[in-house]
C-alpha cells in the first residue's frame, strides 16, 4: 500500500469518527458524556422508531461493557462500526423521513432547524447551519433526498 493509499484511508476514519462522534453528540442530551435510556429511546421515538422500555433496556444491556448502565462514547463506537456490516442506507433513509415532516422528499432549513434543535439542544445555530451547509452540495436551500443518503453514506 502507497503512503497516500494510508494517509486517505486515516482521513476516511478520522471522518467516520467524526461522524459518529456528532452523532453521539445528538444521542448525548444532556452532555454529559453518556446516553442513558431515555435518551437512547427519545432519539429512537424522534426517527418513528418505538421499541418498548424493555427494549431499551436491553440493547443497552447488549453495548454497556463497562456496567455502568450507560452507552459511553468507545461503546457507541462498538455499535457504529458493527452497523456498517448492516443495510445503512434503509437506516438513513427512515432517518430522511422522520425528519420530512411535511413529506416533499426535501428537508427545508425550518425542518432541519427544528430536528437538530429537537434532538440536540447542545447545538447552536451556527453548529446547525454549518451541518446543512455541509450537507446542501447544490446550494438551493433544502437538503434533498440523495444529497442525504450521499453525505451520511460516506
Amino acid at each position: 500500500m502507497s503512503h497516500n493509499q494510508d494517509s486517505n484511508t486515516i482521513y476516511d476514519k478520522n471522518h467516520e469518527n467524526e461522524i459518529f462522534k456528532e452523532a453521539f453528540e445528538i444521542f448525548d442530551r444532556n452532555n454529559d458524556g453518556s446516553i442513558e435510556a431515555s435518551e437512547f429511546k427519545f432519539v429512537l421515538n424522534n426517527l418513528n422508531m418505538f421499541p418498548t422500555d424493555l427494549e431499551i433496556d436491553e440493547m443497552i444491556q447488549q453495548l454497556d461493557l463497562n456496567n455502568d448502565g450507560t452507552i459511553d462514547f468507545n461503546e457507541f463506537l462498538i455499535l457504529m462500526k458493527e452497523l456498517q456490516h448492516y443495510n445503512i442506507p434503509n437506516a438513513i433513509s427512515a432517518a430522511f423521513k422522520g425528519f420530512d415532516k411535511d413529506n416533499d422528499s426535501k428537508l427545508s432549513r425550518t425542518e432541519l432547524f427544528d430536528t437538530f434543535k429537537f434532538l440536540a439542544d447542545n447545538l447552536t445555530d451556527a453548529d446547525i447551519n454549518e451541518i446543512i451547509n455541509e450537507i446542501d452540495t447544490n446550494n438551493d436551500g433544502f437538503i434533498e433526498y440523495q444529497e442525504f443518503m450521499d453525505y451520511f453514506a460516506e
